[in-house]
């Protein structure tokens, strides 16, 4: 809603204060992880977190109707019908949800786990490829509707359209990415992948 705020106020130092609230929210995913993979055993949390990670259908489906809405409905309007679907997304999930029986919450202090996990090179080699392969998603995402419209001339509609195709095929890669890496080597799977 803030978003919508910030756009329909034409603030763009307000749009960053809540682009940043915004990031907090979108750490969601981090936390669902964990969530998913202690619901499965080790031989199948590649294919468990591929499904999971077709959460982000909703690329896909915010690049298909949000040019329809706000053509529709009006920019601030859109945002409050999807702070809408989010909020009773968040509702489905309070009634539903449950933590596996094999869930054990760690209460490690953090802080120590961060600076072991900093002096692995590992740790640095995965987040680089994990920003360049999520950054470069997100990143595409947002920017191509805009080269759709600069470069091949469509309304924002269609180039949302088309926007929507690259992320439908990415989330259904999911889940065939993590089923292979559940049979193959994972380090295979990302150097096919690149």
């Amino acid at each position: 809603l803030a978003v919508g705020a910030a756009g329909a106020a034409g603030s763009y130092p307000f749009l960053l204060v809540c682009g940043f609230f915004l990031g907090i929210a979108g750490t969601i995913f981090a936390v669902g992880i964990p969530f998913a993979n202690s619901w499965y055993e080790a031989s199948r949390r590649g294919f468990a977190t591929g499904v999971f990670g077709m959460g982000m259908v909703g690329t896909a489906l915010s690049a298909f109707f949000t040019p329809r809405f706000v053509r529709w409905f009006g920019l601030f309007t859109t945002h409050v019908i999807v702070a809408i679907a989010l909020a009773l997304t968040a509702v489905a999930c309070v009634l539903v949800m449950r933590n596996s029986p094999n869930f054990t919450p760690n209460t490690d202090r953090v802080v120590p786990k961060l600076v072991v996990a900093a002096k692995l090179p590992v740790t640095w080699e995965m987040s680089f490829l994990y920003a360049v392969v999520f950054g470069g998603f997100v990143a595409f995402s947002n920017y191509l509707p805009t080269y759709i419209k600069t470069i091949y001339g469509f309304s924002a509609v269609d180039a949302g359209a088309r926007t929507a195709g690259f992320a439908l095929a990415a989330v259904l890669a999911r889940p065939v990415g993590g089923a292979l890496a559940d049979r193959i080597a994972p380090k295979y799977v990302v150097l096919a992948s690149f």
